[in-house]
């Protein structure tokens, strides 16, 4: 019979480093409770399958934000489901851990967006045409001595960042395919100007970091 739940193998399903959230609108994520075997945990009719888990969320911007987390138990699928409601939007970090002991990727990011800008998010996406300006700060891992403007291209599958030579020929800077091993990390304090920044990284290329209105 499996085991009780290994917090080194357990983990969130079809997870990614940054999760979008919408304000007032319940989230959930699905954890799947495994052994330090790696088996599928099995719980009895006494057993309460969320003990021990524990979520702290920070915020990096509003601290005026009510969070509210709930755990429960499908017995169907054997997972054991978080369900987050954010009060207002922002950015968030998040640690979900059991027995004190962080999960396998319960370190992530959160971005909750209102419900007008979600949809335009949704709406976006889609187009490839839309893009958003902003300020690139470091590429190849150093710090550039002036911001460069940028314009940052969003598709289903892939984050390009661009900029224009003489002001109409576009250059590729670089391409982020948007999968789980790519990670954002989300800023509180940017020494160059008031604009919120942020770091690009995929773990097979440089990151890059950024800084701009639309983050």
């Amino acid at each position: 019979l499996p085991g009780p739940p290994d917090p080194l193998k357990t983990a969130f399903v079809r997870h990614s480093s940054t999760v979008i959230c919408t304000a007032e609108v319940p989230h959930v994520l699905a954890i799947e409770p495994r052994d330090e075997f790696n088996n599928l945990c099995h719980f009895l009719a006494d057993d309460d399958p969320v003990a021990g888990y524990t979520v702290s969320i920070s915020q990096t911007e509003n601290p005026d934000v009510v969070v509210k987390t709930t755990f429960d138990y499908d017995s169907v699928s054997l997972r054991v489901r978080l369900t987050v409601i954010f009060s207002k939007e922002g950015c968030f970090h998040a640690k979900v851990a059991f027995n004190g002991v962080t999960l396998h990727n319960g370190d992530f990011d959160c971005i909750v967006l209102s419900s007008s800008d979600a949809a335009m998010v949704h709406k976006n996406v889609r187009n490839h045409n839309i893009c958003y300006e902003a300020r690139l700060l470091s590429l190849h891992g150093e710090k550039l001595a002036k911001p460069r403007k940028v314009l940052v291209y969003v598709s289903p599958k892939q984050l390009t960042i661009k900029e224009f030579l003489l002001k109409f020929i576009p250059k590729r800077i670089v391409t982020f395919r948007l999968c789980p091993s790519t990670k954002f990390q989300f800023l509180s304090d940017n020494r160059y100007s008031s604009l919120p920044a942020f770091v690009i990284d995929d773990g097979s290329q440089p990151k890059v970091e950024l800084m701009a209105k639309d983050r």
